[in-house]
């Protein structure tokens, strides 16, 4: 019995001994819900209208949503709305036009309550019109597009939500931001674009309508591509840019286009231009050396545009192959060469196929010339050519970026 007794004394002395050693467990913190994010809100008299938006923190599972409203301080309501709730309203028929209100809203999920997104404002009005009046003038020394609209009659303290797209961003790509005037300089570093803005006063009665969107054009350098693209050649580039992002609007072009290789201009041989894309070769580029590649817009007020650059390298071309070998075709055949050649040296690029060119005479004695394409593996060819000739022939290799210079010329033969 006393025996038993020490043992579990021992036992429990033992577990105090650990737990003071390795102290309490670390339990890892959990981040509390973020708070719903309001996209607007608005009075009409006596009721209150919000619409937000709310992304659920990974891992956890979004059970409700709670709000508390006070009027003149004092606290009138606790309501919970469901988990998939992105619009909600309530409204206090006793109030006084004008008395003050505070919404406070939040998220619950598995990991507990959320911050608060909070909303002020006063009962018993109504939402500010549309702005009119809207202007907007490019301040290309400044680097600042220049926005401005009439005040909101009969809301001296209104503050002023204004939205703006600019093509050169993208169609997607809007700016967001909140004067106290009602004017804004939008800083713009990107050149020349075409865009459109909106704007609204918020007031003590929520967002305001929006007013139509007015259209403009910022004048300044031409903008720098969005994209460009660089496949070497032998020799040169295949080079293909888009000057804007795609859009609904129309950007136009520029002047001209200035392509530049390692800072030097060049000859562009435009192959084709659709909409903002244009697409073309910059050639006579030594094989196998690298460069960097830059177009820009040129436009006659303000000259070259920002740009866009690319480095690549050449690949080397295919080599000279040596004169090919002939003798006439089997006998009975119908005037044909037998042609044959060495092995080549490719270059960089992958092997595409040999060319093979018959200079001779043809029906009626004229100057005839002949051109075959034969596959890659292929080192000789029973070439047909009509006529007894004589012929003389080429061979010339041929990969993905062009062609190795044109052989000697073989020795004459008969077609047989």
């Amino acid at each position: 019995m006393h025996r038993r007794r020490s043992v579990r004394v021992l036992l429990l002395l033992l577990g105090t001994m650990v737990a003071l050693v390795s102290g309490p467990v670390a339990t890892p913190a959990v981040a509390a819900p973020p708070a719903p994010e309001v996209v607007s809100w608005a009075v009409d008299g006596r009721q209150v209208f919000v619409d937000y938006t709310y992304t659920p923190t990974a891992g956890e599972d979004l059970l409700r949503f709670e709000g508390v409203i006070e009027v003149d301080g004092r606290p009138i309501r606790e309501q919970e709305w469901p988990a998939d709730t992105r619009w909600l309203t309530w409204a206090d028929g006793q109030a006084a036009d004008g008395a003050r209100f505070t919404m406070s809203l939040r998220a619950v999920d598995t990991s507990g309550p959320g911050a608060w997104a909070v909303i002020e404002g006063a009962l018993g009005g109504r939402l500010a019109d549309a702005p009119t009046g809207l202007k907007a003038e490019s301040r290309a020394q400044d680097d600042v597009i220049a926005l401005s609209w009439d005040p909101a009659p009969g809301e001296p303290d209104a503050r002023y939500e204004v939205v703006v797209r600019l093509a050169v961003r993208g169609p997607d790509d809007a700016q967001r931001f909140v004067v106290d005037e009602p004017r804004a300089d939008v800083p713009h570093s990107l050149g020349h674009t075409s865009g459109s803005f909106a704007v609204r006063a918020l007031t003590e009665s929520g967002h305001g309508y929006y007013s139509p969107e007015l259209e403009f054009v910022h004048e300044d350098q031409w903008a720098a591509p969005v994209w460009m693209q660089l496949k070497p050649r032998a020799g040169g580039f295949f080079v293909a840019w888009r000057s804007f992002k795609k859009s609904h609007k129309t950007v136009g072009s520029p002047d001209s286009w200035l392509v530049e290789v390692d800072g030097e201009p060049v000859d562009f041989q435009t192959a084709r231009t659709r909409k903002d894309t244009v697409k073309g070769f910059v050639r006579g580029l030594t094989h196998g050396t690298e460069h960097v590649v830059t177009v820009r817009g040129v436009t006659s007020d303000f000259g070259p545009g920002l740009p866009i650059s690319a480095t690549g390298r050449t690949f080397a071309a295919p080599e000279q192959m040596a004169a090919p070998q002939v003798k006439p075709g089997r006998r009975g055949g119908d005037r044909t060469v037998l042609v044959s050649w060495g092995d080549p040296v490719w270059g960089e690029a992958s092997p595409c196929c040999f060319r093979v060119t018959a200079v001779g005479r043809g029906a009626g004695g004229e100057e005839t010339t002949i051109r075959r394409f034969v596959g890659a593996d292929l080192r000789r060819t029973d070439f047909g050519v009509g006529t007894q000739g004589p012929w003389r022939f080429t061979v010339e290799a041929k990969t993905g970026t062009g062609f190795s210079p044109v052989s000697a010329f073989s020795a004459k033969v008969r077609a047989r």
